[in-house]
């Protein structure tokens, strides 16, 4: 996935908006986020990249007719992230963590907490002497499978999909026992995530590859990330 924004102060008080629209971020979402007088407005596509400027302009035209807010210092970001599985974390005496090893949100794209968790198992397996594979097989790659099958699942649902888990979500309680049906391991997930790879989306949809940007001076965000990559 790659993300397309802008960062900036404003007026508003803490607050935090998410879209989930394929006509602002195909396959993904948008979002306003408000800390303390500085805020990130981005969308975040699955799909489509090429145009990511297209619908990055539509969701900030969007937001701004939705949330009355000065915008001062406006400043561009852009990055990418993906999501892959391999059968080790260990390279030599090397131990990977977070993105880097592929421990990432095939769903959504977040990463914090498998980072901080793949971290901790790191230096348990080093002061310890027990195996990395073996500590982040057990404690992150079932929640990486089901990653996938909810992949899967996002990818056939659009806009109508979206609005009736929206109304579904909007008639429980607490958001946190919706989240938590959706983001731990179920026989459903376990039985979509074979189906998962057999159709490509681990090794397709999740590649973030446009041959119509592999031209001389592209400036989107891939493009540019990567050439910031190479530079390094």
């Amino acid at each position: 996935m790659i993300a397309k924004g802008v960062v900036f102060e404003t007026n508003l008080a803490d607050e935090a908006y998410a879209i989930v629209d394929d006509r602002l971020a195909p396959r993904g979402y948008a979002y306003l986020l408000v800390n303390q007088g500085r805020s990130p407005l981005a969308t975040v596509i699955g799909k489509d990249f090429r145009n990511e400027k297209i619908y990055f302009e539509r969701t900030f035209d969007t937001f701004r007719k939705l949330v009355a807010m000065s915008m001062e210092n406006v400043r561009e970001f852009g990055g990418y992230g993906n999501f892959f599985l391999r059968p080790t974390a260990i390279e030599g005496k090397k131990l990977y963590l977070g993105e880097s090893a592929g421990f990432q949100d095939a769903l959504f794209g977040f990463g914090m907490r498998y980072a901080m968790t793949s971290g901790f198992l790191a230096a348990e397996s080093v002061i310890h002497g027990t195996h990395y594979d073996e500590l982040w097989e057990k404690e992150i790659l079932p929640l990486l499978r089901t990653s996938l099958a909810n992949r899967l699942i996002y990818e056939f649902l659009g806009n109508p999909g979206y609005e009736y888990i929206a109304k579904r979500i909007a008639q429980q309680r607490d958001l946190r026992d919706v989240l938590g049906m959706g983001y731990n391991p179920s026989l459903v997930k376990l039985a979509l995530f074979p189906v998962a790879l057999a159709l490509g989306y681990f090794l397709k949809r999740m590649r973030v590859e446009d041959k119509s940007c592999h031209h001389e001076n592209c400036s989107c965000v891939w493009c540019t990330h990567m050439k910031q990559q190479v530079s390094l």
